[in-house]
């Protein structure tokens, strides 16, 4: 399923959903409550703004999630670095 337009916030969203939060989509954003069915947050679908993800991580930490996950392809976070 696709949570949102923008790539970070949708596989975000996604590992959230497998965490056991629940997404129900509405009119114009999603809702994503926890597994208590409390309501974390709303996801943007078709965020405009280029702060759009920084604004969505900083709800979601304000609800006391603590992200440990990189947004980025996790194939490439076992690279070493290049010195």
């Amino acid at each position: 399923m696709k949570y949102s337009s923008d790539k970070d916030i949708n596989h975000l969203v996604r590992g959230l959903v497998a965490d056991g939060c629940v997404y129900k989509p509405c009119k114009k954003h999603g809702k994503l409550y926890s597994g208590a069915g409390y309501l974390i947050t709303i996801v943007p679908c078709t965020p405009s703004d280029k702060r759009a993800l920084k604004n969505f991580l900083a709800r979601l930490r304000q609800r006391g999630y603590a992200l440990h996950t990189c947004l980025t392809n996790p194939a490439q976070t076992n690279k070493q670095p290049n010195f």
